[in-house]
């Protein structure tokens, strides 16, 4: 059973944009104290690192931009934090100077997804599967410019390129889900670009074919040009197929559906549960590791070195 409180912990979140505050309200309102971070005048606890350090801290939580993940953790690992660190997702911009990151085993990344309702339901049913998948599709797409309510996308990092935007990073959930459910990748290919004025410079459009570890062949399509949110996997058995539509948070089976309720909040809601149990001691289950988040990044960048080259056919 979860515990219905974490009143012995403290933890800083670093970062008071849109994630920082969902995670802020999320681990309070499950009983821990909370700190912020920001660099901006009159908006957090602390602007200075060593200061919020002078505090006792048992979870360090990253949410500032992509591109400041990594400075982050080296400037954290300095201060000889000895307590766990949340770092959202991605782990990094690319696995480049990763290696000096000492102490791994307590850095843990938020791909929140692995917790939804119906994926984990997923994961119950394919674990009882006698034959694996043929394939699996995974599809996520929502147009930039409907993201962040009351802010001009353009002036986002999602839409800048060297600030870690794009949606290989945005969008490396579905990359994650991918390795989780069906394990390595053997071989890929994939085409990624920017194909509409939804960026500054950052590609908006990912079409990943792969070919997992454990059998089926994947494909990926994440973008930032779907006019309405779109979000599923959909996999191929003999005799079965499967549907988790996680916007409506839903799981088909054979045209026999599932609802869940609420199934991105619960997502966030059982991920903290277990990281704030894990800082307590408890044992991992479904959160994502570093070693694992590092994977992501090495996928991503297998995905930018094996893109197909563009021919022009002859017809």
């Amino acid at each position: 059973m979860k515990p219905l409180t974490y009143k012995a912990l403290k933890v800083l979140v670093i970062g008071c944009g849109s994630i920082g505050h969902r995670h802020h309200a999320i681990i309070q309102g499950m009983g821990a104290t909370v700190k912020t971070l920001s660099r901006r005048q009159n908006v957090g606890d602390f602007q200075n690192l060593g200061q919020a350090l002078e505090e006792k801290f048992d979870l360090i939580v990253i949410a500032n931009e992509t591109s400041l993940h990594l400075e982050t953790l080296c400037q954290i690992q300095e201060h000889d934090f000895q307590g766990n660190i949340f770092v959202e997702k991605p782990l990094a911009i690319s696995t480049q100077d990763i290696s000096v990151i000492r102490h791994p085993n307590r850095i843990w990344v938020g791909y929140n997804l692995r917790f939804h309702p119906a994926v984990l339901k997923l994961k119950t049913l394919l674990k009882s599967q006698k034959k694996l998948p043929y394939y699996a599709y995974f599809h996520a797409g929502q147009a930039l410019s409907t993201w962040r309510q009351g802010r001009n996308h353009l002036e986002t990092y999602s839409a800048v390129k060297h600030l870690g935007g794009g949606v290989l990073s945005d969008l490396s959930h579905e990359i994650d889900l991918a390795h989780w459910l069906f394990g390595s990748w053997l071989s890929v290919k994939s085409s990624v670009k920017k194909c509409s004025n939804q960026t500054l410079d950052s590609e908006d459009l990912a079409v990943i074919l792969a070919q997992s570890e454990q059998g089926p062949l994947v494909t990926i399509n994440i973008n930032y040009l779907d006019v309405l949110p779109i979000r599923f996997i959909q996999l191929s058995i003999e005799n079965q197929n499967i549907k988790v539509n996680l916007v409506e948070s839903t799981i088909d089976n054979n045209n026999e559906l599932e609802k869940f309720s609420d199934g991105m909040i619960e997502s966030y809601k059982n991920m903290w549960h277990e990281m704030l149990a894990v800082c307590n001691g408890a044992p991992r289950h479904s959160l994502c590791n570093f070693s694992e988040g590092r994977h992501v990044l090495q996928s991503i960048e297998d995905i930018r070195s094996n893109m197909i080259e563009e021919k022009k056919l002859n017809l």
